[in-house]
């Protein structure tokens, strides 16, 4: 099969459990409604509860992860990169929104995130240019350091380092510098796309191949914290089998 068609095989299984995941968790929250603006409406959770949250921070999960199989089997490994960072970034969100849930210690961090989650792009909708508004975000480092000291409360410090690191691995991909660039070179040529046997693309294959699990596991925290024992215990049975 290779390991690009363990990748599709890991990447389909981990999508299909996560989408029948989230299509029984959203029934246990309220549906999202018609909200009117001058243009005409959009869709909206009007109660803006933790578990909406929870729900679209996992589609976004599945959707990204999905998004990344279909561009690394292009030869597109720039671009997988940059998803690859928003993957991260997700997993790190959902576990610092799930913790207070799962019966650790909720902070002010928390209600702020919340804020700026739901908060709208724009304050006058449907005219852009007459908005002034800027959304605030908070800090990653907060995050992770919150993060670490739920995943190791003995040693948060090493978790935080770990984190990080893996954080600031893709990061290069989004903001575009030049030693992530420069793997579309292959000392003759630059490619827009990368093609197996190239070392870009092995490696970022090799690390490829973890984020199925990690996907999977970071969903099982959402399922937990809706209180769905059935659907956790299915996606932890997903996880396992993935890592085996």
């Amino acid at each position: 099969m290779g390991k690009m068609g363990d990748a599709n095989s890991l990447t389909d299984f981990a999508v299909g459990e996560m989408m029948s995941a989230f299509e029984l968790l959203r029934k246990s929250v309220p549906a999202p409604q018609e909200v009117e603006h001058p243009k005409g409406f959009s869709w909206r959770y009007k109660e803006q509860t933790i578990q909406q949250a929870l729900l679209l921070k996992l589609f976004r999960l599945i959707s990204n992860l999905d998004a990344a199989r279909v561009l690394l089997s292009l030869g597109k490994v720039m671009e997988c990169g940059a998803l690859k960072r928003l993957l991260d970034e997700a997993n790190d969100d959902i576990l610092f929104m799930a913790a207070p849930l799962l019966g650790h210690p909720k902070e002010d961090i928390h209600d702020e995130y919340l804020r700026y989650f739901w908060e709208e792009e724009f304050d006058v909708p449907g005219e852009p240019m007459k908005s002034s508004q800027k959304r605030g975000m908070v800090r990653r480092d907060k995050i992770q350091a919150y993060n670490a000291r739920v995943i190791s409360p003995t040693d948060p410090s090493t978790a935080k380092k770990v984190d990080s690191a893996i954080f600031k691995t893709y990061s290069g991909y989004i903001h575009g510098h030049s030693q992530h660039i420069m793997d579309a070179y292959d000392g003759k040529e630059f490619h827009l796309r990368i093609e197996p046997g190239m070392r870009p693309y092995d490696a970022t294959l090799e690390d490829f191949l973890n984020y199925p699990y990690r996907c999977v596991m970071a969903s099982s925290f959402i399922a937990y914290a809706f209180g769905d024992r059935a659907v956790q215990e299915r996606l932890r049975s997903a996880y396992k089998s993935i890592g085996d």
